[in-house]
């Protein structure tokens, strides 16, 4: 399975400002960008790399941003970074297997991953939320879920589609 990046994004909060760090993988290079309140604040095109080091570069940009500069968006990452808190993290894939595409999506709020996975053209999807640790629990929570499905599939697909079976359609038809 190849996995290709495609975006990564941390939304912080400090009292009643949004600061948000984005990685946007392009081709062969990334264009990070730090705003603050939609203001683009610092902004760096860096060679492409592994989807994993996208942290590191992030932290990068803002700790030279922080050294290298003056201002209130360098002073609150020299003297207010108790006040800053992590709100969320934003991260897009792409997986590619045997020629079939899946748009990855993951949400994590503290302790909840919201996952959405879709096909390239986006008519099947699958969300989930998990509360879990890492990733890895997510991954573990989600076979469990399949897994359980799957022993009951012969039974659940006749019997959800009894119930969806909804008589109101012979008569109602659905919207164009």
């Amino acid at each position: 399975m190849e996995i290709i990046p495609v975006f990564q994004e941390y939304i912080f909060s400090i009292m009643n400002h949004k600061m948000r760090a984005i990685v946007e993988h392009t081709g062969s290079e990334r264009q990070l960008s730090y705003y603050f309140d939609d203001k683009l604040v610092a902004n760096k095109t860096i060679p492409g790399g592994e989807y994993y080091t996208d942290d590191d570069c992030i932290c990068e940009v803002v700790d030279d941003y922080r050294k290298n500069h003056t201002g209130v968006y360098a002073d609150i990452f020299n003297r207010h970074i108790d006040k800053v808190y992590l709100e969320e993290k934003l991260l897009d894939v792409r997986l590619v297997n045997f020629g079939i595409v899946i748009k990855a999506k993951v949400r994590v709020v503290k302790d909840f991953y919201e996952v959405e996975l879709a096909t390239e053209d986006g008519d099947n999807q699958f969300t989930g939320r998990f509360k879990a640790s890492d990733f890895p629990e997510v991954l573990e929570k989600m076979r469990l879920f399949t897994n359980t499905l799957e022993g009951v599939s012969a039974e659940l697909a006749q019997n959800i589609s009894i119930l969806s079976n909804d008589k109101i359609e012979e008569i109602i038809k659905w919207q164009e």
